[in-house]
């Protein structure tokens, strides 16, 4: 667990904290269970991001607030993956005071731009302002330091398909935005390809080259493929979920019982 001050840039913190001191990814979980006491029972493992799944997981809008309450109070970096591009899907991840966004199929330099006015203050972008929220230290904050951190915010564009592939170097040129995060999942559904495929694979390595200097994560199912990615120059790697790791904690768990001691 990497605890910080509150006024870190953020994009600094992914990039240089997370990855040159220690010459690796930062190794983030998906959070899919509503259950803040995932976070501290996760955060002693050394962690160093979550990102609480608004897409995929069984998260509402009050059980993402309270997580990223507790998770700042742990010294967490806490992101949202939000369910859509639309305002009403990424201003409440922000107004509870999430870190950064993770923000599903930016399929084209357009929508990552619509993002990004989404995630910004004037006069970079749209985004609407209340210091009345966590973000805004329940009114306790100084308007300026608000603004400030609101800067701070780290935009994720994810990467899903073959139109975000060849839209990559728009996608990164993009004022204000972060990061991209390329999905394999939805990228071999999206474009009918195996991720065994060597289709596939030069599919994402079209995305890496496409990137130029910006920031680049994904996923990875085991220290092999971590390795690989970091060669290939990955900042992020998100490398499990809170349901994959107690499902196969139980398994293993139940398997050195044997055959023998379920009959």
């Amino acid at each position: 667990m990497r605890s910080r001050s509150r006024g870190t840039p953020l994009t600094g913190l992914l990039v240089h904290d997370f990855w040159s001191p220690r010459h690796r990814p930062a190794f983030g979980l998906w959070i899919k269970l509503p259950a803040p006491e995932v976070l501290e029972v996760l955060a002693p493992s050394g962690i160093d991001f979550v990102v609480l799944d608004g897409e995929h997981g069984a998260l509402d809008t009050r059980s993402i607030s309270a997580m990223i309450g507790l998770g700042r109070a742990m010294g967490l970096t806490v992101f949202v993956r939000v369910a859509g591009h639309a305002r009403a899907d990424i201003q409440p991840a922000l107004d509870a005071g999430a870190d950064g966004v993770f923000v599903p199929h930016v399929d084209s330099a357009a929508l990552a731009a619509q993002v990004v006015d989404v995630c910004r203050f004037p006069p970079a972008g749209s985004r609407s302002a209340s210091l009345a929220t966590r973000a805004g230290g329940w009114g306790r904050m100084q308007s300026a330091d608000y603004l400030r951190r609101g800067s701070d915010v780290i935009i994720v564009a994810q990467v899903e398909s073959p139109a975000a592939v060849e839209a990559v170097s728009e996608i990164t040129a993009v004022a204000g935005l972060d990061a991209i995060f390329v999905g394999p999942y939805d990228l071999a559904l999206t474009s009918g390809l195996s991720p065994a495929d060597p289709e596939f694979h030069r599919l994402v390595e079209s995305a890496e080259s496409a990137r130029g200097p910006a920031v680049i994560g994904s996923t990875a199912a085991g220290a092999d493929e971590v390795r690989l990615l970091a060669e290939r120059g990955y900042s992020f790697v998100v490398v499990g979920a809170d349901t994959s790791i107690l499902g196969a904690g139980a398994q293993s768990l139940l398997s050195e019982f044997g055959e023998g001691a379920a009959a």
